[in-house]
């Protein structure tokens, strides 16, 4: 809690401004490789999150290899939707 008497202006500058800066962030990439019994996905790797998303679902991209861990792999990143 703050508590003045007094000239609060003496505290407070009512002139200040407040100057913010914007840098361009970095791009991300999504990676993943998931290795089943015998097979490979293959790596992917895709610029957005909804990309990925949509790859983990696709089996002939994934060499239908490694459903069951994809499956876990869209439910834990909170893909949204349904793995179908």
């Amino acid at each position: 809690m703050f508590l003045s008497c007094g000239n609060a202006e003496k505290y407070l500058n009512a002139n200040s401004k407040t100057v913010y800066k914007l840098e361009q962030a970095d791009a991300e990439q999504y990676t993943y490789e998931l290795i089943g019994q015998s097979c490979s996905t293959g790596e992917h790797s895709f610029s957005t999150f909804a990309a990925v998303c949509s790859a983990l679902t696709d089996d002939s991209l994934n060499n239908e290899c490694a459903r069951d861990e994809r499956e876990l792999l869209f439910s834990n990143s909170e893909c949204g939707g349904q793995f179908l």
